[in-house]
């Protein structure tokens, strides 16, 4: 019984031995396979976070110009509407108390310029009736002064038109300086907002460029992981066909030292015959080494 189970304990552990390094031997090699995909895979990754960490740098970059030239934007839009905001008061002013005052002025004259009109009208219109139509001693006689006056509407009835039309300018010029001043405080209104705009525009500009550094050291980690898994992915093959070797090494020990119990289990089974005839009879001389 001790013979058999040695037996079977020495052609197990041969069996054990072959199959262990058959077996040992695939999922080494399936185990690298899978770590190559995988490895594979990382590296296609890091490789898109690079390009995409690069594309954000660059966009920033764009960003940051363009907020630069905003800002330079909203300044000058600022500065200009700052310039701008006496003139429109100015014309406020002008629109609201100076025109008005003329406009008012030329009214207060036009009955005067009326009457003046309607005495140049009517001089005209006599000076038009001159006329010398006669025949004296035989010899006829024309004569007038050459002047052609006859209008539709005289020039009295015209000037006061002129008066009548400008009757409701005074009010409108007036509102018209309320406008100018409700532009002129939106204008105010507008330069200091847009001030703000560009002190805001300041600041983002600000923070955009401290994402520069960090965006840098992220590209230059992945960078190196990148590199770290290619090193990794060249050395795996050399790193497996040297486990594959040492577990096969070990594999083809345990299936020699089987040897052993193998033989015992053999002798065991042929009443020690095996051992017995492996050594030599008593009387037999000994063949020197």
């Amino acid at each position: 019984m001790l013979g058999i189970i040695l037996l079977l304990i020495g052609l197990s552990g041969i069996a054990l031995g072959i199959v262990g390094a058959r077996v040992s031997r695939d999922m080494l090699q399936t185990l690298s396979n899978g770590t190559k995909a995988g490895l594979d895979l990382a590296i296609d990754s890091l490789q898109t976070v690079s390009d995409s960490l690069t594309l954000a740098r660059q966009t920033i970059a764009d960003v940051h110009t363009s907020l630069e030239t905003v800002q330079t934007t909203a300044t000058d839009v600022a500065v200009s509407l700052e310039a701008s905001q006496p003139m429109v008061a100015d014309v406020a002013a002008i629109a609201g108390q100076d025109l008005p005052r003329s406009v008012e002025t030329i009214q207060a004259a036009i009955p005067n310029a009326a009457q003046a009109a309607e005495a140049i009208d009517s001089t005209l219109t006599t000076l038009n009736r001159f006329k010398i139509d006669t025949t004296i001693l035989g010899f006829p006689i024309q004569y007038d002064l050459g002047i052609d006056y006859n209008p539709d509407v005289p020039f009295g009835e015209s000037v006061l038109a002129i008066g009548r039309s400008l009757d409701d300018m005074p009010i409108r010029l007036r509102n018209l300086q309320t406008a100018l001043e409700d532009t002129a405080v939106n204008l105010q209104t507008i330069s200091e907002d847009m001030r703000s705009l560009s002190t805001d525009l300041d600041g983002i500009n600000g923070r955009l460029l401290d994402f520069d550094p960090l965006i840098t050291d992220y590209i230059r980690i992945v960078t190196e992981t990148d590199d770290n898994l290619r090193l990794i992915r060249g050395q795996i093959d050399q790193q497996v066909s040297s486990a594959q070797f040492v577990i096969t090494l070990g594999m083809v020990w345990l299936a020699v030292s089987q040897l052993v119990p193998l033989y015992l289990g053999l002798d065991l089974l042929t009443d020690g015959r095996l051992l017995r005839r492996s050594q030599p009879a008593p009387n037999e001389e000994q063949t020197p080494l």
